[in-house]
């Protein structure tokens, strides 16, 4: 297996370490069916489907990493925190590391009316079926538990 492969450096040197480590988890998942993986909030009925729980932390533990690395942004909204991905982040962390094999963009879905921030995880070669698929019940490999075990 080989390991990441910065291109360029953004950010501070702490932010790559992050993004390092997190590419390196991604890269483990090299030949996995495609999964849909939500960025940051569990889709309605789907307790499988945050990312956190994927790279098996809490949420908390999850947002902060990701504050590092600077693929999400937080800012307060009605005494709440509110948590975004930075998109344009994520592209640059695949691009650095040399992940295109292994994730796509993230994808911005509406799912019962509600917007969800998607990452694709898994082979390439094997894609073929949306978030909105995968959510709705139209697509169904056995759920996520069975892609990563």
């Amino acid at each position: 297996m080989s390991g990441p492969v910065a291109t360029r450096y953004f950010g501070s040197n702490r932010q790559n370490h992050y993004r390092s480590a997190i590419a390196l988890f991604f890269r483990s998942t090299t030949t996995q069916q495609p999964w849909w993986f939500s960025v940051l909030e569990e889709v309605v009925g789907h307790a499988d489907s945050p990312l956190y729980k994927l790279f098996g932390l809490s949420f908390d533990l999850y947002t902060r990493i990701c504050l590092k690395a600077g693929l999400i942004s937080q800012r307060m909204h009605q005494g709440r925190t509110i948590f975004t991905p930075n998109i344009s982040e994520w592209d640059v962390m695949i691009t650095e590391y040399n992940l295109n094999s292994h994730l796509n963009s993230i994808n911005a879905t509406k799912i019962d009316g509600k917007r969800y921030y998607f990452i694709n995880i898994g082979s390439r070669k094997k894609q073929f079926h949306s978030p909105k698929d995968q959510f709705n019940g139209t697509f169904n490999n056995g759920g996520a538990a069975n892609c990563y075990q």
